[in-house]
C-alpha cells in the first residue's frame, strides 16, 4: 500500500458539515479494505477522527463492517482497525459526486487516534496563484 497520493487541504463547510463534531480535510489517500467476503484497494476523499469516505464502485450496505488498514504520511506503523458502513453512494454518471462508501472507525486506538487527529489538523490549504 503506497504513502499519500494527493492532499488537497481542508474541506469547506457546507450546512450539513456544520453539525460534524470533529474537523474533517480533503486527503487522497491510499486504503486497504476487507469484508466478510471482499478484498479491495480504495482511495480516500476526506478523513476525520470519526471516519472516512472511500471512493469505490463496491458498495457494501449499511451496517457491514469492514477492516480497515490506511497508510497516513510520515506515520508508522499503518492505522489498522474496524470500521462500519453508515452509508453508501452508487455511481451516478456525475463525476463531482464519486460514488463509494461513508466508514464510521469502530474501536479506533488511541495511537492512531491520535495520528489522525494530527494529521487533520496540520494539512495545509492548496496554494492558488491567479494569473
Amino acid at each position: 500500500m503506497g504513502a499519500a497520493i494527493k492532499l488537497i487541504g481542508k474541506e469547506a463547510t457546507p450546512p450539513r458539515a456544520q453539525m460534524r463534531k470533529t474537523a474533517r480535510a480533503n486527503a487522497y489517500l491510499c486504503i486497504d479494505l476487507c469484508s466478510e467476503h471482499n478484498f479491495w484497494t480504495g482511495l480516500t476523499m476526506n478523513l476525520s477522527e470519526g471516519g472516512v469516505f472511500v471512493a469505490t464502485h463496491v458498495i457494501l450496505p449499511p451496517g457491514t463492517l469492514v477492516a480497515i488498514h490506511l497508510e497516513l504520511p510520515r506515520h508508522r506503523p499503518r492505522i489498522m482497525t474496524l470500521g462500519e458502513v453508515r452509508w453508501s453512494r452508487a455511481y451516478t454518471g456525475d463525476d463531482d459526486v464519486p460514488p463509494g462508501l461513508g466508514i464510521q472507525f469502530v474501536g479506533l486506538d488511541e495511537p492512531s487516534l491520535t495520528a489522525i487527529r494530527r494529521f487533520v489538523t496540520t494539512i495545509r490549504e492548496p496554494m492558488l496563484f491567479e494569473r
